[in-house]
């Protein structure tokens, strides 16, 4: 804002536009000298041209002036001290220009006469893992990112060497309320640290598909219930529904078809036909999950789903493994859900859960009671009954 300056205080500018009875268009800031006294003639005369023959001007920048030092002063003195401070910052203005001249020909000479400089390769620390005293929820690790460059996150609780990991959402937006459960048992263990056994690390991955949580929530990130789309059960929705295009990642691929167990490209969702993209792990998001199981080579993994309402095994070829049944045992009995040894309602290629039994990983479903519901005591119930399953403690 440009401000007009008079012996007793400063005006802006609608003040000045009041006072001389039109817009004041002039670049520099007008010095308005005993403006009060003007004010009360009796003419209260307008045109610019008559301001001009009253007053002084100067060229001055008032937000580089203290304007208060100047209340109260008489129209000499005050004038005196404007033309001061003009000529100081004619002086700074000169100084900054050589000093700009010599910065850019010292960056001229060191541009041409500069050296190769070897490339720096910098080791990244490892994430540091959530405990009871560092816990917040950004405490997490990007182990890989989306089609459209979201992170896939992993929450890490305890510093065992047995490793228990817990997925949700790999079918993105279409079941959105597995995201809510995970992030549910994310401040859980938060809140209560100490129900992990000292010899237990719990990884949680609750997006694992996060270009399809976005497509029907809009996030990819933390959400209400209230912000989702609304429905129970998969009858409720076809494949052109927007709710049932945020199954599949940006490429438009399930993800839960990517996987190297009787992989197909051409593969099956109830009665649609499916992407399983162009090759086994063609998608980034089944990309960071297989490196991650690879390195972590975890005791077992839960895959949350939604609407079977059940406990599934997971096998590739033969039987499942004997872990995965332990797990199946373990979760179905402390959960009350049900068990069941197979999954009949229609062939299912490139699942991650199948995938996981042929590197020895032992890998179980937790399929919710509905598309809305995250059955949380249920899942409680039957998580807790894992960390005791597994721990030596």
């Amino acid at each position: 804002m440009k401000l007009f300056l008079s012996s007793d205080g400063f005006l802006t500018r609608t003040q000045f536009k009041q006072l001389v009875g039109k817009e004041y268009k002039d670049a520099n800031v007008g010095l308005i000298m005993n403006a009060t006294d003007w004010m009360k003639s009796s003419e209260k005369k307008t045109r610019l041209d008559e301001v001009r023959e009253r007053f002084e001007r100067i060229d001055i920048k008032p937000e580089l002036l203290d304007l208060r030092r100047f209340y109260n002063k008489t129209p000499e003195s005050l004038l005196k001290k404007l033309q001061q401070y003009d000529l100081n910052m004619s002086i700074k203005k000169i100084l900054i220009g050589l000093a700009v001249f010599i910065l850019v020909g010292a960056g001229i000479y060191y541009y041409l006469n500069r050296e190769e400089v070897p490339t720096v390769v910098v080791e990244v620390e490892e994430p540091e893992y959530v405990s009871e005293d560092n816990y917040s929820p950004e405490s997490f690790e990007v182990i890989g990112r989306s089609v459209e460059n979201r992170s896939i996150r992993a929450f890490k609780f305890g510093t065992g060497n047995k490793k228990l990991v817990f997925v949700g959402a790999i079918h993105g937006g279409y079941e959105w309320n597995t995201a809510l459960l995970s992030y549910e048992l994310i401040d859980y263990l938060a809140d209560n640290i100490e129900i992990i056994p000292s010899d237990i690390e719990v990884t949680v991955i609750p997006v694992a598909n996060p270009d399809g949580l976005y497509k029907a929530v809009g996030t990819s990130g933390r959400f209400f219930a209230g912000d989702a789309p609304q429905f129970d059960y998969a009858n409720e929705t076809t494949l052109n529904d927007l709710l049932a295009r945020g199954r599949f990642n940006a490429n438009d691929v399930d993800l839960n078809r990517n996987f190297d167990c009787k992989w197909q490209s051409d593969a099956v969702w109830r009665n649609y036909d499916v992407s399983g993209g162009a090759k086994v792990f063609s998608e980034p998001e089944a990309l960071a999950l297989r490196d991650f199981f690879l390195r972590e080579a975890p005791e077992a993994v839960v895959l949350f789903h939604s609407a079977s309402n059940g406990v599934y095994t997971s096998f590739c070829e033969g039987d499942a493994l004997p872990g995965t049944e332990d797990s199946l045992t373990v979760y179905s009995e402390a959960s009350g859900y049900a068990r069941y040894d197979n999954y009949s309602y229609y062939e299912v290629t490139g699942d991650i859960g199948d995938w996981l039994s042929t590197i020895n990983t032992p890998a179980i479903t937790v399929e919710l009671s509905s598309h809305r519901a995250i059955d949380w005591e249920k899942n409680r119930t039957g998580i807790e009954a894992m960390f005791e399953f597994y721990s030596d403690n």
